[in-house]
């Protein structure tokens, strides 16, 4: 296991043979891999992820494209055919240059039937590919090769530039990956060991569950990074704050999984060395329910969000960081229903009561009610939310598991509740995986696939306008079914060491996306 507790690099004799600037950043859960296609992506792991690979584009909180291997692109006038030019002086961590055909080798390879099955949305909107982004026929996906730097993709329907390049369009090199078959990808060590990306950092080394190491990749074309090495590693949530004032971490990720618990955030700002930002977040907190077990009739799920005083969550554990959720998008998030105002105040415990009445419930059963270790938020919340049940009829019982373990058991039907949660997006197709009733994240066990046709309908959209009207129509069903209970849009509270970095733009703390070379080390 390696350490670095310094910043310096000795030689045999103990002579000092350079000055390595190293940047520690915490988060406090555990990734699952550092395979950037498997259906199981999520935040934690594209946060580790994000060093390595790099992606055409990335679509920030304002909304505004990115660019990062693209240049620029074209979107032909009726959203279905884009073309896509690339900078020309990428390069491969291993120093191959990187071209259009790795781009077009990297979608065609995903979409082989041995392929990797992957859960981004653009993919399954090509042209030449079936509802789970496999070809119809061996090559038919409509991704194109038109010179070294340039390739174009066909859409089966509209689809706009914040849809399209959210999260969607990591790069892999053929010269490296096209020896291994497709189908041993993901039992692979070729990620753990030899990974070859083109981000602004290459990897090192990689302790499972606790760091993951990075060194600068000088010929990063966006400016290599002002530090030598990158080192994220997991501790408790509990342990952030102290970690930053002793020095054994100099910057939080940000994110759902990188925020200091606000119970810390007083502390943390008395802290001369400490920059510390409460970030109003896209981020959402929620309660799932097992739409096809206890919580099948709508009235019990009603019953719930009723009887839950979500105030209450966002004053006790949020400290005020944050405000009452009641669908996935925060009421400063561009795309919520300003029609919904009035469905924020809903806590009635009379009005819970006579729905689970109405409904039959049973108030002896024990329901399984999930947590997930180690999250400081989930666990407080999850007690606040057990006693109001308890008030109103609902028993539950609070069990803990890490959080890999407790999304496996919502998936297979093996807990009735949970306390769950997700980073969001400015992009409003980001919750489609909690509500795809064939996806790997309907936590809810759905079976009404309205809610799809819904996302479907927004993501065919090429303007903001025509965009909105789905979503809003989205929201106003999610009220009425109340698939799931949300409970608030805590802010993020983020803090580095402000006496070794600067120029970090708090908006990129939101999400995976991390601007590293643009940070300034001292």
């Amino acid at each position: 296991m390696m350490f670095f507790l310094t910043g310096t690099v000795f030689a045999r004799g103990g002579q000092a043979a350079q000055q390595e600037k190293v940047v520690t950043m915490g988060l406090f859960d555990v990734w699952a891999t550092l395979n950037p296609f498997p259906v199981n992506l999520s935040e934690l792991s594209a946060i580790v992820q994000a060093p390595i690979y790099l992606e055409l584009a990335r679509v920030l909180p304002t909304g505004e494209i990115h660019p990062l291997i693209m240049e620029s692109y074209q979107m032909s006038p009726d959203g279905m055919t884009y073309r896509i030019k690339i900078r020309e002086n990428m390069l491969w961590h291993d120093g191959m240059p990187l071209t259009a055909e790795d781009i077009v080798w990297t979608f065609h390879t995903l979409a082989k039937p041995e392929g990797v099955i992957t859960n981004r949305p653009s993919m399954l909107n090509f042209a030449g590919v079936d509802n789970r982004g496999v070809e119809l026929s061996p090559g038919s996906l409509a991704v194109r090769l038109i010179d070294r730097y340039t390739f174009e993709w066909d859409l089966k329907y509209p689809m706009s530039p914040m849809a399209i390049f959210f999260r969607d369009t990591t790069v892999l090199p053929k010269h490296v990956l096209e020896h291994i078959p497709v189908s041993e990808w993901n039992a692979s060590d070729y990620w753990y060991t030899r990974p070859i990306g083109s981000g602004p950092f290459k990897f090192d080394s990689i302790v499972e569950g606790e760091r993951v190491e990075y060194v600068a990749f000088d010929q990063f074309p966006l400016g290599r990074p002002d530090f030598d090495r990158l080192i994220i590693r997991t501790m408790p949530q509990a342990n952030l704050l102290a970690g930053l004032m002793s020095g054994d971490i100099d910057i939080l990720a940000g994110g759902q999984y990188g925020t200091l618990p606000v119970s810390d955030a007083a502390l943390a700002r008395q802290q001369r060395h400490l920059h510390v930002e409460s970030i109003p977040a896209f981020m959402y907190q929620y309660i799932s329910m097992n739409n096809s077990g206890m919580f099948s009739d709508p009235r019990v799920r009603h019953a719930v969000n009723h009887a839950i005083d979500k105030q209450r969550i966002v004053n006790e554990v949020l400290q005020g960081e944050g405000v009452v959720a009641v669908v996935p998008y925060s009421s400063n998030h561009p795309f919520h229903n300003p029609a919904l105002a009035d469905q924020f105040n809903v806590y009635n415990p009379a009005r819970a009561r006579a729905l689970l009445a109405e409904a039959g419930w049973d108030s002896s059963r024990v329901v399984s009610f999930g947590t997930p270790a180690g999250n400081a938020f989930r666990n407080a919340a999850a007690v606040l939310v057990q006693q109001d049940l308890a008030a109103v009829g609902i028993n539950v019982e609070i069990r803990t598991y890490d959080n890999a373990t407790l999304m496996t058991m919502l998936t297979a039907g093996d807990l009735e509740m949970a306390t769950m949660g997700s980073a969001g997006s400015v992009e409003p197709h980001e919750p489609w995986n909690l509500y795809n009733p064939d996806g790997p994240f309907c936590f809810a066990r759905l079976t009404d696939y309205t809610y799809a046709e819904f996302f479907n309908a927004g993501l065919t959209g090429i303007d903001t306008q025509s965009r909105a009207r789905e979503y809003h129509a989205l929201q106003s069903y999610i009220i009425q079914q109340m698939p799931y209970s949300y409970l608030c849009n805590p802010n993020i509270i983020h803090a580095y060491n402000s006496n070794r970095l600067s120029n970090v733009n708090p908006l990129h703390m939101l999400n995976a996306y991390r601007a590293y070379w643009e940070w300034e080390v001292r």
